[in-house]
């Protein structure tokens, strides 16, 4: 006989479930997962966010830590400082992705209402991280292009300003095409949306909603990128002080 057939577990759930699915040709092993699987959908709550719905909340955090990283090797490829100000401006928006994100992976449980006004503090935060990045970059663009005005055109030997840094950036920029990139974004939106959806189910932590564990998703990511920000600051600009 089976070795599942024998199992206390396995009879249990089959029992409650019926033999149904015993009778019909199916194993008791397959007849368990399709109970278990049928008992998850089932606890999920009628407020739970759809597949598509997830999809969209996964590739908008996603796509914006790629941002982040674009804008960091950016920053590397170029030798402009004044863009790792900008990844760390994006931080505080990452956050607040994860705020909304961790206030549906409960539910929108109403003892977590309080994550609806971080996430609003910390978009605001976000914006004004933002505008100041870019102030930075203005003011060294403008510092720049002012030293710039008071030499020749181009270099001695008449090339125009800005080839060798455009032949630089082509080459320290290799990006995947548009295509690859897509399908590579939204698989793995997707795999993560999926994860998150139907995998929660088999978890006791979405249906017990506490301050501190939701805290924690938002938190300990943030700090996680943060210190990669920080880690490729300090070994691609040693020796530059913080603009």
């Amino acid at each position: 006989s089976s070795p599942c057939s024998s199992n206390p577990s396995t009879q249990s759930r089959i029992s409650r479930r019926g033999t149904t699915g015993v009778a019909a040709g199916h194993s008791p092993e397959c007849a368990a997962l399709v109970y278990d699987v049928g008992f998850a959908l089932m606890k999920e709550p009628g407020n739970a966010l759809s597949l598509p719905t997830w999809f969209v909340h996964s590739s908008s955090v996603i796509e914006w830590i790629i941002a982040m990283q674009l804008v960091l090797k950016y920053a590397r490829v170029t030798g402009k400082r004044e863009f790792i100000s900008l990844a760390y401006g994006m931080l505080p928006l990452h956050s607040s992705s994860l705020c909304a994100c961790t206030y549906h992976f409960f539910y929108n449980a109403p003892q977590l209402d309080a994550l609806v006004t971080l996430q609003a503090l910390l978009t605001c935060g976000g914006n004004c991280g933002l505008l100041y990045g870019a102030y930075l970059i203005f003011r060294e663009s403008k510092d720049k292009a002012d030293a710039a005005d008071d030499e020749a055109d181009g270099d001695r030997e008449g090339k125009p300003r800005g080839v060798e840094t455009t032949r630089g950036l082509s080459e320290g920029l290799t990006l995947d095409d548009d295509w690859r990139f897509l399908i590579k974004a939204a698989a793995l939106s997707l795999s993560t949306a999926f994860a998150v959806k139907y995998g929660s189910l088999y978890l006791s932590l979405p249906f017990h909603p506490d301050f501190k564990p939701a805290l924690a998703l938002i938190v300990f990511p943030t700090i996680v990128l943060g210190l990669d920000i920080a880690r490729q600051e300090k070994k691609y600009f040693p020796s530059t002080g913080k603009t």
